[in-house]
């Protein structure tokens, strides 16, 4: 008997360490998408629209110019993007709150991004802001894409303190040298696993182990001397522990934790999203009968134990 509970204690640990390998995989997955081309894309359009807010000007009180839609226009070109986005996020702020002074607040905030301070006559306006309005709305999804999604964080930091004619420019070479990393690969014990195979085999790596463990249970529970019930009593292995802990740390790794690892791996491989939910319905099914064999068996290594 305890031989039998060694090796389930051992191949339980197996399956959490084999879990655990495939969230870091799935951290470490290259994604489908190259983030410098997409990220270059988007800036190259930005800045091919910009040239949009030269209708636009802001005027003093007895509407006397105080900058020109040249001017602003130059200040686009001159910012680095992150003040470019600032100003997006700051724009998206102002009209998602409830407050009754949004125009106001929004000449602020573009007063602010050309000028980088408060004005001295505060009876300012801003001609013709709507230029600057709908080209915003047309790019600030794409903002916040590449500034916040953490897919883009390397081709954000890469290009954020830059203007936007620099980006477009240097971001090229990063382009081709992402375009020449190797595919994503997963080493298990010693072998190298590409990432397309992935969704396949680290589910049926998991069903293995766990067949495994069922199979070491059932023969453990045709083991019914005195000895071995004094043997089921001392043994250290959680899934004999008594107790809702015990329990629900039996659940979390035998069947949640392999569950999501599984779902993880294969989300972030770049199959097509009804492959990747009919290999996931699939696990979760097999995974379920497998995993409910393994409670019935349990329970009956329970009552033996407690008889």
């Amino acid at each position: 008997m305890k031989e039998t509970l060694e090796s389930i204690r051992n191949f339980h640990n197996i399956l959490i360490l084999i879990c655990a390998a495939g969230f870091l995989f799935s951290l470490s997955v290259k994604p489908k998408e190259n983030p410098y081309s997409l990220t270059k894309s988007f800036l190259h359009d930005f800045a091919t629209d910009v040239p949009s807010v030269r209708g636009m000007s802001i005027v003093d009180s007895i509407n006397q110019p105080i900058s020109s839609g040249e001017n602003i226009l130059e200040r686009f070109s001159n910012a680095e993007i992150s003040s470019i986005y600032n100003l997006v996020s700051e724009w998206e702020r102002i009209e998602d709150s409830s407050s009754n002074q949004k125009d106001s607040l929004m000449n602020s905030a573009i007063f602010l991004f050309v000028f980088g301070g408060e004005p001295a006559d505060p009876h300012y306006n801003i001609v013709n802001r709507d230029s600057l309005s709908m080209l915003i709305d047309n790019y600030k999804n794409g903002f916040s894409l590449v500034a916040d999604d953490s897919d883009f964080s390397t081709s954000w930091n890469f290009v954020k303190n830059m203007t936007l004619n620099d980006a477009v420019n240097e971001l090229e070479s990063q382009v081709k040298a992402y375009d020449q990393l190797p595919d994503s690969d997963a080493n298990l014990f010693g072998y190298s696993v590409s990432a397309k195979h992935m969704p396949i085999i680290a589910p049926a790596i998991e069903l293995l182990i766990l067949l495994y463990i069922l199979t070491l249970i059932r023969h453990a529970t045709s083991l019914t001397t005195i000895a071995d019930k004094e043997t089921l009593k001392s043994f250290p292995w959680v899934g004999l522990f008594p107790g809702v802990m015990a329990t629900f740390l039996t659940i979390l790794t035998l069947f949640l934790f392999p569950l999501i690892a599984a779902m993880e791996v294969i989300f972030s491989t770049d199959l097509q999203p009804i492959e990747k939910g009919a290999i996931t319905l699939g696990y979760f099914v097999v995974l379920s009968f497998v995993c409910n064999s393994i409670r019935i068996k349990v329970e009956v290594l329970q009552v033996f134990k407690n008889s």
